[in-house]
């Protein structure tokens, strides 16, 4: 910053009803600022979370992908997508929201919004519940399980599944290899890209 440049931003903090007279005359405005930071050698350096600077090509682009924004819808009136009844064990099984949902659940939807019904007849256990994940998803933290609540009494708690490209979902079923697991996923809405 050379000395003009320094006595005009000086004289707008002091006087700033001469900032209209100071910005659109003279070499020193201070639209010419900018410019002079294009050169290579003393760029303003890039923003992070910790330091302030200029946004870069790749921020924008990831703020740009936020920006297609995303459309929540909630029925009004749940659908039963899957009941099971008096189940045994149930390795991870595929629903496809494609079939199940086909009358509701457009192409553009990348999540679910579930309602997940478990009973079982034996007493509550950490080996007897119901879990659903995205098909495929293998981080636990990813899944969503609900636990009876205790011998004979359903349990239901809310989810989010996302879809995978495909429009799948999985869910499985432990009963600790007995019979007696009722397992109910409801439809309560979705996530659509809009």
């Amino acid at each position: 910053m050379d000395f003009v440049e320094a006595l005009l931003i000086w004289v707008a903090s002091c006087f700033p009803f001469f900032i209209p007279l100071i910005i659109p005359t003279g070499s020193y405005g201070f639209y010419k600022h900018a410019a002079r930071h294009t050169d290579g050698t003393d760029d303003i350096r890039d923003a992070t979370t910790a330091l302030k600077g200029l946004m870069t090509a790749a921020q924008v682009t990831e703020l740009e992908g936020f920006s297609a924004l995303k459309k929540i819808v909630i029925l009004t009136d749940t659908a039963r997508l899957l009941s099971l009844t008096n189940q045994g064990d149930v390795d991870w099984t595929d629903l496809d929201m494609n079939t199940v949902g086909s009358s509701l659940i457009p192409t553009r939807a990348i999540a679910v919004l579930l309602t997940l019904r478990f009973r079982d007849d034996a007493a509550p256990a950490i080996t007897h519940y119901g879990t659903v994940r995205k098909k495929g998803e293998t981080d636990f933290n990813q899944q969503k399980i609900v636990f009876p609540t205790a011998a004979g009494v359903s349990n239901t708690i809310e989810a989010i599944i996302g879809l995978d490209t495909n429009g799948f979902i999985q869910y499985k079923i432990e009963a600790s290899g007995a019979s007696s697991a009722d397992f109910d996923i409801f439809l309560t809405g979705w996530i659509e890209s809009i």
